[in-house]
């Protein structure tokens, strides 16, 4: 191979390389997203008013095992640590359950999947029996598009829909409450910067209601096996 050739074929390589990484699948705030690369731990951090004046630091970590597959997710803010999950996953012949204690007060959570890895709905418990349901719906390229809550009595609350561009990063959300028949606000998210696999690391997240317009920062660190 000449050098004019060898030139000529690691750009090709590199391509390549990159089109083939590992996908690590995530299932964050209640959307799907496929991450580039074997992915063994994410931060996330949002500035957000926590109900006050003042700016606060959210921090979600989650980890991940070398199968590509998240086994804990631990949540805080910049005053201490909130909560931790750990992810263990029961196998079953319909898909996987996921089931942990919930994060505050004396309840369960069971999120259900389908045969390919879908999450189909997530069930909260409390000590009295369920009291609410979220149902997932997606478009054809896997995307959740559709996410409908139920209270106990399996009465529609509110639901949220979903649209991505064509790189299947998360662009809108569209939030309808009482009864899932009233618009609520809007959520517009701008990416502003990615990492070398392609990852997103920073965003901006627009929530639009009626009366009151708010932006938030997000900022992700990836690290990878």
């Amino acid at each position: 191979m000449n050098k004019r050739t060898l030139l000529l074929f690691i750009p090709l390589l590199l391509s390549f390389q990159k089109d083939n990484l590992s996908k690590t699948v995530m299932f964050y705030d209640d959307h799907l997203e496929t991450l580039n690369g074997k992915v063994k731990q994410l931060i996330i951090q949002n500035l957000d008013l926590r109900g006050t004046p003042f700016l606060m630091n959210h921090y979600d970590t989650i980890y991940f095992n070398r199968k590509e597959e998240e086994i804990e997710e631990r949540s805080g803010w910049s005053d201490g640590l909130h909560s931790t999950i750990k992810f263990d996953f029961k196998y079953t012949k319909e898909g996987k359950e996921l089931e942990f204690l919930a994060r505050l007060g004396n309840g369960r959570t069971i999120h259900k999947y389908d045969k390919i890895g879908h999450r189909i709905g997530s069930y909260y418990y409390d000590t009295d029996g369920i009291y609410q349901k979220i149902l997932y719906r997606y478009d054809t390229l896997g995307n959740i598009n559709q996410t409908e809550a139920y209270n106990k009595s399996n009465i529609l609350q509110h639901k949220v829909t979903y649209r991505y561009d064509d790189k299947r990063l998360l662009m809108e959300e569209d939030y309808f409450a009482l009864n899932a028949k009233t618009y609520t606000s809007n959520v517009l998210y701008e990416y502003k910067s990615f990492d070398e696999n392609g990852n997103w690391i920073k965003a901006l997240k627009k929530v639009v209601q009626k009366y009151t317009l708010s932006i938030d920062t997000i900022t992700r660190k990836i690290t990878y096996y």
